[in-house]
């Protein structure tokens, strides 16, 4: 099933990317949620991360103090997540 509109030519404007709007492209606000008491946040956090892959190098070291968090999912999310980053940073 194809849809036409016709005379609609304009498609939504895109937002902009920003810190603020979309704080999942970014490392620096998921960095600073490593830390959040919830241990949900601090897994969606580091998976966000691990999907930036070289752009999220900064998170490396507070990745890698997820590594003895206290619930087991958080711990094997972020070795995934350094894993990955690693992978595309050779490091």
């Amino acid at each position: 099933m194809i849809l036409v509109f016709a005379g609609c030519d304009k498609g939504p404007v895109p937002a902009e990317r920003s810190p603020e709007t979309t704080p999942w492209f970014y490392p620096e606000p998921q960095i600073e949620l490593l830390t959040a008491p919830d241990f949900k946040t601090r897994a969606v956090a580091a998976r966000n991360l691990g999907k930036m892959g070289a752009k999220a190098e900064a998170a490396i070291p507070e990745l890698e103090k997820l590594l003895e968090d206290k619930n087991e999912k958080v711990r094997e999310i972020a070795k995934e997540a350094l894993e990955k980053i690693r992978a595309e940073t050779g490091g």
